[in-house]
């Protein structure tokens, strides 16, 4: 897919859009009201699960080219909208690429005044950020860029 250029691809009646790429080398796909920025050489697929089952919000389609860069070694996920109104982001620091797969569990709504209680609130959606994503080089459908 030519830098610059937004598409979109029909799944299970639900509309995917994928922006790539950002100025910092981020890229962020939707569905079904979530919304998640991540680096296409970090993320193959990003997934909330919930009460309502798995919602894929990203699966990586083609290697994600490099273009002369590295894979990054600081970067960041940011997970927006969805029924519970989301916004969460993690700064990602690592340099020897360590990370298999992140996992958050996430709290529903609750009340303000029991933060820092000893209430439980117990996880109502889990995000996931699988880093399996194929990058060119090695991995080119045609001759690298």
């Amino acid at each position: 897919m030519p830098d610059g250029i937004a598409t979109a691809e029909k799944k299970h009646s639900r509309v995917i859009h994928l922006e790539v790429p950002m100025s910092d080398g981020h890229a962020t796909a939707e569905k079904d009201n979530y919304r998640v920025t991540f680096h296409p050489a970090f993320a193959s697929r990003c997934t909330v699960t919930g009460e309502d089952g798995e919602c894929e919000v990203y699966r990586q389609s083609a290697p994600h080219p490099l273009n002369g860069h590295s894979h990054p070694k600081k970067h960041r996920i940011h997970l927006t909208g969805g029924k519970y109104h989301r916004d969460v982001a993690l700064e990602i620091h690592d340099p020897k690429h360590a990370i298999k797969q992140i996992h958050v569990e996430l709290y529903g709504d609750r009340d303000p005044a029991d933060i820092g209680s000893t209430r439980e609130y117990p996880a109502v959606e889990t995000f996931t950020a699988f880093n399996t994503a194929e990058t060119c080089p090695p991995t080119c459908l045609t001759s690298p860029p």
